[in-house]
């Protein structure tokens, strides 16, 4: 249950107006500085003033409400809980609203009944995000959200405010401002702000610019990274100690794939097959430096059903599992520039996501009604860059397949881990 404190309150008011934001006005003051005021500090202030005069009632008929469809209502308070971490393998067809899509309300109760009540987690998602394009898990940590263009499209617009009280005569219709939902405004701020409070993320899910798993000076660099920069913002101690508590973020790594050719100087990365196996093995390695050091207080038996464990969502082996069994299909899980996803890339990749977080299968009858009624994406801020076509989107043949891949995939990793073998790549 949600703690409520003033301090936890001042947060997520800071947080809210930290948010990079545009404002659409009808008569509205834009030249307020919630509106227009781009600067951290002078954010921080004010919203350090807006809680103090909010705790004295000062602003109580203030026009300060979130609308509760924003991104900004964490409600219900039973959801899971999902931080995303990453760049445009992560946004283009918009992965975290997606996700977010699975884990709704209808797509919930589409679900049997049986299939809820026994999962270990609720089904519901709210995710939040910091992404940025190119961005690598060390660069986005120095730059932080780059998506206040990118997302700037109606289907980001949440209502920040409206001052049409009805009792205000001279107020009209159309006195609205907007905020665009970028995601939070750097990483610090998107793990820093949930765990301040009681209602910490459950899960951080986090893509590295694709080639630096597979290149060992890359692949070290963050490494260490992660050890000295994820670590402390992923891990809750217990008090007085070296030990972490059940709060501690659960990261979850997206393993991307292998370009459909090679481009962006990955010549020497070699086959399909090839870079695919450099990416397994970097990944491997990252999970291992964080389990390293998450799991140290604890005994050799229980650190693999360790809440924290870290876990890898085999994407990468998703995609290339389709190279070897569907080479038709596989070029459609690519955008035309040959790296990025398509719609079938995205979809593939949110099916390894659900199963990662979950262990479950997600909730096909509400996905393949979607896609029948082509709304799957409804809530996408972004598909594909603008002015670019838009890409043929899966058929509901085309997902159930996508779907069953997802499964085979995961469970297959599952049981190499467990056996302690290894996944086998085919020499081309």
């Amino acid at each position: 249950m949600l703690r409520i404190f003033s301090t936890a309150i001042a947060l997520f008011v800071a947080s809210t107006i930290l948010k990079t934001s545009f404002s659409l006005s009808f008569g509205f003051n834009t030249n307020h500085p919630n509106i227009r005021n781009n600067n951290v500090d002078s954010r921080i202030a004010m919203a350090q003033q807006v809680s103090a005069e909010s705790n004295n009632g000062a602003i109580k008929n203030a026009c300060t409400s979130i609308n509760s469809n924003s991104r900004n209502d964490k409600s219900p308070s039973c959801s899971t809980r999902i931080a995303f971490i990453g760049n445009s393998i992560l946004y283009f067809n918009d992965s975290p609203r997606l996700m977010e899509q699975f884990g709704s309300e209808a797509a919930v109760a589409s679900l049997p009944s049986d299939n809820i009540n026994n999962s270990s987690t609720t089904r519901r998602i709210v995710q939040d995000s910091c992404l940025r394009g190119g961005a690598s898990l060390i660069t986005i940590l120095e730059k932080g959200n780059g998506m206040a263009n990118k997302f700037r499209t109606d289907n980001a617009r949440i209502i920040m405010s409206s001052c049409n009280d009805a009792s205000d005569t001279n107020s009209s219709s159309s006195e609205i401002a907007y905020e665009y939902d970028i995601g939070v405004p750097n990483v610090t701020l998107l793990l820093s702000e949930s765990s301040n409070n009681s209602s910490s993320w459950d899960y951080v899910i986090m893509n590295d610019y694709t080639q630096a798993p597979a290149r060992i000076e890359n692949r070290s660099a963050t490494i260490q990274t992660l050890i000295k920069d994820y670590i402390p913002l992923l891990s809750i101690k217990q008090n007085n100690s070296n030990s972490f508590n059940d709060k501690t973020i659960t990261p979850i790594l997206l393993m991307t794939w292998a370009y459909r050719k090679p481009c962006k100087d990955s010549d020497d990365l070699g086959s399909v097959t090839e870079f695919m196996e450099k990416l397994w093995e970097g990944y491997k390695a990252y999970a291992k430096a964080l389990d390293e050091v998450l799991l140290t207080d604890l005994s050799s038996s229980t650190k693999e059903t360790a809440p924290r464990k870290t876990r890898i969502a085999p994407v990468g082996l998703a995609f290339y599992r389709i190279h070897q069994q569907n080479p038709t299909l596989w070029e459609k899980l690519f955008h035309t520039d040959d790296f990025h996803p398509s719609p079938h890339g995205t979809l593939l990749q949110c099916f390894v996501l659900y199963w990662t977080v979950f262990q479950k299968m997600p909730p096909k009858s509400f996905i393949f009604d979607a896609i029948d009624q082509n709304i799957l994406w409804s809530t996408s801020r972004i598909m594909q860059p603008a002015g670019e076509d838009p890409l043929p989107r899966p058929t509901r043949q085309e997902a159930e397949y996508l779907m069953g891949v997802a499964e085979a995939v995961w469970l297959e990793v599952q049981d190499t881990s467990e056996s302690g073998a290894e996944f086998v790549f085919n020499q081309e």
